[in-house]
């Protein structure tokens, strides 16, 4: 970690943490009570909780749709493909045949006519459509791995967090409502986030699967 991101931790860090200590501190009392302070809460509620989940939501559905669009242009990329290789590779020989082996024979033994085979462009022009098409279902591979990964770390993070965000607006609104356990196991379940996220990463992903090995046997 370089110097200046050590001071960016250090700034948005201190400044919530010693106006906390100042104006909410109570000697003996572990619990914030949102009720309290619900000018705070209602802050937090909308910058800190649910503009991120919305934001979230809605860039994911954008990548999904992005994603799905890509899968289908690849298919029909490959079903027009196919069909065009297929006539290149499969045709039957016509009476042209004898001359087209002529002229194979001839540039083996180093007689080369001077008129082009037609069907060498339509090989070549298959050929690289082949690999483009090729590079194009790896790279395809490589984002939809990348989206599986997405796709656990926010569902996850939706299942531990939102329970706690209505939670915590309710219990500003009207505590009574919430009951005591309720509040305890929804404020813990974000903690439970943190403890699962590795784990997420781990499973969706070599390159993070290798790495939390390495981890775990202490090859830093």
């Amino acid at each position: 970690m370089s110097c200046a991101n050590r001071i960016a931790v250090v700034v948005v860090w201190l400044a919530p943490c010693v106006v906390d200590r100042i104006r909410w501190s109570e000697p003996n009392v572990c619990k914030w009570e949102p009720s309290k302070n619900r000018e705070f809460v209602i802050f937090v509620a909308i910058v800190g909780h649910h503009l991120p989940d919305v934001i979230m939501i809605f860039c994911f559905i954008r990548v999904f749709a992005a994603m799905r669009k890509r899968r289908l242009a690849l298919r029909s990329a490959q079903a027009t493909c196919t069909p065009s290789q297929s006539v290149t590779t499969s045709a039957q020989p016509d009476p042209g045949a004898k001359r087209v082996a002529k002229e194979w024979v001839d540039t083996i033994s180093g007689n080369i006519p001077s008129s082009s085979n037609p069907s060498t462009g339509m090989t070549s022009a298959a050929s690289e459509q082949h690999e483009r098409l090729k590079r194009d279902q790896d790279r395809y591979n490589q984002e939809r791995k990348a989206f599986v990964t997405l796709t656990y770390i926010i569902f996850s993070y939706l299942a531990c967090w939102v329970p706690f965000h209505f939670v915590f607006d309710i219990s500003a609104i009207d505590p009574a409502r919430v009951p005591e356990v309720i509040y305890t196991i929804t404020f813990w379940l974000t903690y439970f986030n943190s403890t699962v996220n590795p784990f997420l990463y781990a499973y969706s992903n070599k390159d993070f699967q290798n790495a939390f090995k390495r981890v775990i046997k202490g090859q830093f």
